[in-house]
């Protein structure tokens, strides 16, 4: 996806090269959080996966950073040459150290169901996306929506008639880890949508560069590095319940703060904001 980014002719090669990044990035996340919880002892779990966090909270945060100054100094097809440079270092010690769990072989893989539910979250997204430029009543931005969801829709009902379903439905049946899969994807789109207004903010409505737009976000990589690593401890020591409320404390905190920024609010306030 890297080198393909670097030697695009053209923005949909581009961004086919993106979707090819995406799509390793969302294999690799869970095999980490199974690997953790499959190997590491149960009593230790919450500082493991504190640990493995890390990768999802200090680097995605330091990676605005470290792309702005490469930008700045050498170009922005640096930076894409500075990830495949990790990527290769990376693939040395992954195939010596990280060990198979087999997997069950008997399990199949369902591809249209797969295609189906790809199809009907791009139909979502899609729609949502082009909502903040056309306006709800256009046809690109409800008729995106509507196919996406019947696709959604078809997948649930495909996966609870099927005997080995690629997402089992059953699941959800818990109420526990219902609320929780509702809270992370919340969180995560939250995240996700600070990590595109900030620079966004900082370089078309305040005039800075994607350096200055990384610094900002530099102060939040480091209090998520020390975060992710101490909340594990602390679940590991007083349970999720306790450290979910005074988590979320912080960001609700952080967020009251951030509704106050505007076009001449000093970035230090912004960055405080993003850090808390």
């Amino acid at each position: 996806g890297s080198l393909l980014v670097i030697a695009a002719p053209l923005f949909p090669v581009a961004l086919l090269a993106r979707v090819m990044q995406a799509a390793g990035a969302g294999l690799m996340m869970p095999a980490m959080q199974t690997m953790v919880m499959v190997d590491m002892p149960h009593e230790r779990m919450g500082l493991f996966m504190g640990i493995n966090g890390i990768a999802m909270g200090f680097m995605v945060n330091l990676g605005p950073t470290i792309g702005g100054a490469l930008e700045s100094a050498f170009g922005w097809k640096s930076f894409f040459w500075f990830i495949f440079a990790c990527m290769v270092i990376m693939m040395i010690p992954t195939m010596k150290y990280a060990r198979s769990q087999g997997g069950n072989k008997q399990e199949r893989f369902d591809a249209p169901s797969f295609i189906i539910c790809g199809f009907g979250f791009v139909g979502l997204l899609l729609g949502f996306s082009n909502a903040s430029n056309l306006g709800v009543t256009h046809v690109a931005v409800w008729l995106p929506i509507i196919v996406g969801s019947l696709l959604i829709v078809l997948f649930v009902r495909r996966e609870k008639r099927m005997v080995s379903p690629l997402i089992s439905m059953d699941i959800f049946a818990d109420r526990q880890y219902c609320w929780g899969f509702i809270g992370s994807c919340v969180l995560s789109a939250a995240f996700v949508g600070v990590m595109l207004v900030i620079p966004l903010y900082v370089e078309e409505l305040r005039g800075g560069t994607a350096l200055d737009a990384g610094i900002v976000l530099l102060p939040a990589s480091l209090v998520a590095l020390v975060a992710n690593v101490g909340a594990g401890a602390l679940m590991d020591k007083f349970g999720a319940r306790k450290v979910l409320i005074a988590t979320t404390t912080f960001l609700v905190v952080g967020a009251v703060l951030a509704l106050f920024c505007d076009d001449e609010t000093p970035l230090w306030f912004l960055a405080m904001s993003q850090a808390i």
